[in-house]
């Protein structure tokens, strides 16, 4: 009796065990439709956000301005319109695409880069007259 009970067991176990395989992989039942549930919000990837406050038309990695601290740097790849920060949230630099909130000495000198770069410019977004004010400030 007691062999006939620990078999149902690890039948039991192993029924169980092939439900979940199914489940997590989306089986398909007889009529072909899927078992699998729609992806959570917890385990979706975010959509990346590529909206730059710069633009920058040419090929090839976009001028930067060398700041030795990195918490006063703007982060190049969050900058730019149409790339992101690979390092995300990890990424010490700035990531705010709104100049006006930016240090006034970083302003200045972002300014002066977009103005002497070729194929650089201010994404329509940003208020040039506001870049002009707050570099003055510096």
């Amino acid at each position: 009796m007691y062999e006939n009970k620990l078999a149902k067991r690890q039948l039991d176990d192993a029924s169980k065990s092939d439900q979940n395989k199914r489940a997590r992989l989306g089986s398909t039942t007889q009529s072909g439709t899927s078992n699998a549930t729609a992806p959570t919000a917890s385990t979706e990837k975010p959509t990346p956000d590529k909206s730059g406050c710069l633009i920058f038309k040419a090929m090839g990695i976009m001028p930067t301005i060398d700041q030795p601290d990195t918490k006063k740097r703007i982060c190049a790849g969050n900058a730019r319109e149409g790339v992101f920060c690979k390092r995300g949230a990890r990424c010490p630099m700035i990531h705010n695409n709104n100049p006006t909130t930016w240090h006034p000495a970083t302003v200045k000198a972002r300014a002066k880069l977009v103005e002497n770069t070729p194929n650089l410019e201010w994404h329509s977004t940003v208020d040039r007259d506001q870049i002009k004010a707050r570099s003055n400030e510096a």
